[in-house]
C-alpha cells in the first residue's frame, strides 16, 4: 500500500535530521509522507527557513513512483521532480539525476525479488551515492505473504511482496550497516 507503519517515522526522521542531506532521492513516494516530513524538518523552521515559501528551500528532493495514480498535487508541490518509473530499470539504465547524499526506500525493497533488491542496492551504491551518503531502507520484520497476487492493493500489482529481508541480507552487501529492529527493519547503510 502507499503507506507504511507509523513506527518507522521517528527512527527514519532521526537519521535524516542527523545527516542533513542536501540532495535526496525518495524511491516509492507512495502517499508523500516522507516528502512532507523532509520539507518540514530540512526546509522548515528547524533550519530557520519558511516551510511554506519554496524560495527558501535548500534541499533538492527527487521522488520516484511506479504507480502514477498515487501522485497528487501535494507531491507536485513537495518534490522538485517526480519520476513515474520502474525504479529498478530507471536507476540501472539512466544517469541524468546526478548523485545523492541520502536515498530513502521506505517499504519498497520487499516489492523486488531478493536478487533484484540486492542488485538495486549495488546500483545505488556504485552509481548514485556520493562517499558518505546514506541509504535508508525500511522493510517488514515479520512474516508476510510472498507473491500473493490477491494482495495487489488498489489493483496495483507493484504492491505485492516479492521477498522477505533479514538483517543478514543487508549486512552481506558491503556497506556499513546499522540496523534498528522492531516490527520493521530500518537499515541505515553508509557508503564509505
Amino acid at each position: 500500500m502507499p503507506s507504511s507503519d507509523h513506527n518507522t517515522i521517528g527512527p527514519i526522521m532521526d537519521i535524516i535530521r542527523k545527516v542533513q542531506p542536501k540532495v535526496v532521492l525518495d524511491i516509492g513516494v507512495g502517499c508523500g509522507k516522507f516528502g512532507m516530513l523532509i520539507r518540514e524538518y530540512l526546509d522548515g523552521h528547524w533550519n530557520q527557513r519558511a516551510f511554506h515559501d519554496k524560495s527558501t528551500w535548500k534541499t533538492v528532493l527527487v521522488g520516484m513512483e511506479i504507480w502514477k495514480e498515487y501522485i497528487t498535487p501535494l507531491h507536485e508541490y513537495l518534490y522538485n521532480e517526480i519520476l513515474i518509473v520502474d525504479a529498478f530499470e530507471y536507476l540501472k539504465n539512466c544517469n541524468h539525476l546526478g548523485s545523492f547524499d541520502l536515498i530513502l526506500m521506505g517499504d519498497v525493497i520487499e516489492h523486488f525479488t531478493l536478487e533484484q533488491g540486492k542488485e538495486l542496492i549495488e546500483i545505488l551504491k556504485s552509481k548514485w551515492m556520493v562517499p558518505g551518503a546514506h541509504l535508508v531502507i525500511a522493510t517488514p520484520n515479520f512474516q508476510t505473504q510472498i507473491n500473493n497476487e490477491s494482495l495487489a492493493v488498489f489493483g496495483n500489482k507493484h504492491e505485492v511482496h516479492r521477498s522477505r529481508w533479514t538483517a543478514n541480507d543487508f549486512m552481506e552487501l558491503g556497506l556499513s550497516v546499522r540496523i534498528i529492529s522492531g516490527r520493521h527493519l530500518i537499515v541505515d547503510m553508509v557508503k564509505e
